[in-house]
């Protein structure tokens, strides 16, 4: 959440730092589903700072996440609830 303020306020280097943490400390812990969504949080502050490339990549590792968490999920309808969610139909269009 610090990441996504930082952001917002143009705080962008420190965005940076702070969403990676996250992301990393997401990534030990186990928890998709905040890590594709700080992923796209800092997909968004690349954009912001206009590093295309960056935000490429961090859309990239979003939706293979979210890819992943999808693959696993035996019922097919809520499975297409989650493909069809903004958030989710937002990352996947980038």
């Amino acid at each position: 959440m610090l990441g996504e303020v930082q952001v917002r306020r143009g705080e962008f280097d420190q965005a940076r730092t702070s969403l990676g943490q996250a992301i990393r400390l997401l990534d030990e812990v186990g928890n998709p589903r905040q890590r594709w969504q700080a992923h796209g949080s800092l997909a968004s502050a690349y954009e912001r700072m206009d590093r295309s490339s960056e935000a490429r990549e961090e859309w990239g590792k979003a939706a293979d996440i979210i890819r992943k968490v999808d693959s696993g999920l035996s019922d097919r309808q809520l499975g297409q609830g989650f493909l069809n969610a903004r958030q989710v139909r937002k990352i996947l269009a980038k």
